[in-house]
């Protein structure tokens, strides 16, 4: 999709402006999904960062 500047909605036609709602739409769920996914991912990264610490730890310990 390319940039565009400035798009003048009341030039639109109802049928134009209901499909470029629903494209918007369409997009942010996609973006809520991916944010959701990205975050999930990143907790569990840090899950496994702070585990592998404590397991290091323990090693030194004994």
């Amino acid at each position: 999709m390319g940039f565009v500047p400035y798009l003048d909605f009341d030039k639109l036609t109802p049928d134009e402006k209901k499909s470029l709602r629903d494209l918007l739409k369409r997009e942010r769920d996609q973006l809520r999904d991916a944010l959701a996914l990205t975050e999930k991912g990143l907790a569990k990264l840090g899950k496994a960062a702070k585990a592998k610490k404590a397991k290091k730890k323990k090693k030194k310990s004994r």
